[in-house]
């Protein structure tokens, strides 16, 4: 079963069927080791303190990942707990790809851990531009300007020699995530981490990056693991967690899966 946030979206099961969505710490109970990411979607203090409670709680510093895309809420979650990395906000992740052009990266410093960018094909769809107006054609042009600044080789090795992991989302065929692992990616988020794992299992050699520094092996070797993982997740509806009626998500949690390493550690600039 797969569930995906769209505005007015309804999903209607059968009554017979028994499914909840689950909580975070349900989450973190039923998979104590597996990294996650976590996603703050709304200013909301209360919200950002709990979900900081909860990953001490069950001493998941080193399996967590999380932030905003909203520069003020990614510091909140700073100042709520700094020992859990942080990914780029949507600012600073913007200034980086154009110092990057420019050629001025190496002179900025990075306060975060993590980039994690959008597989700009994989959101070229009727679907996502009919959804967020942008069927003109400067907007197709601006996807494909965005995809250029993304897809450079040079910002890739430069966030792997600072230590940075890069990750794309929402990767979920295997054309995408050969893209994705080809440009130089530490790994993906996918809907489907059973599909990755075969992917990954059926080209060990074929060039998939592999980082010398900070991560971080979200999956487990085992291939029974992702697909205990992926069916749980499936059957509790837990590929996002939404609002219903609520114009967007409040907080999303993504299974990531990457190729190499153990796990997650902090990184100093």
């Amino acid at each position: 079963f797969h569930l995906s946030f769209s505005i007015g979206h309804r999903c209607r099961v059968s009554s017979e069927v028994n499914r909840s969505i689950l909580r975070l710490e349900d989450l973190f109970k039923a998979f104590p080791t597996v990294p996650m990411n976590i996603d703050i979607k709304v200013d909301n203090d209360q919200l950002i303190t709990k979900v900081a409670h909860l990953v001490q709680k069950y001493d998941r510093e080193k399996y967590t990942i999380w932030g905003s895309f909203d520069t003020t809420v990614s510091e909140k979650c700073k100042q709520a707990n700094s020992n859990i990395s942080r990914f780029f906000p949507l600012r600073p992740a913007v200034f980086l790809l154009l110092a990057n052009a420019i050629g001025l990266s190496p002179f900025f410093s990075i306060p975060y851990d993590y980039l994690e960018l959008p597989l700009m094909t994989s959101l070229d769809t009727p679907e996502f531009r009919a959804a967020n107006n942008l069927e003109d054609w400067k907007s197709r042009a601006l996807m494909r300007v965005l995809h250029w600044f993304i897809m450079s080789p040079r910002l890739f090795r430069h966030l792997e020699a600072r230590g940075i992991p890069v990750i794309f989302w929402v990767c979920n065929s295997e054309e995408e995530y050969r893209m994705a692992y080809d440009v130089g990616a530490t790994g993906v988020m996918t809907d489907y981490p059973g599909r990755l794992r075969s992917f990954l299992d059926r080209n060990s050699n074929a060039g998939i990056h592999r980082p010398k520094g900070q991560l971080n092996g979200l999956l487990a070797d085992s291939p029974k693991f992702s697909k205990r993982i992926e069916r749980q997740l499936n059957d509790t509806i837990l590929n996002r967690f939404t609002v219903l009626g609520s114009k967007r998500p409040v907080c999303r949690a993504t299974t990531t899966v990457v190729h190499s390493g153990t796990d997650i550690c902090k990184t100093a600039d």
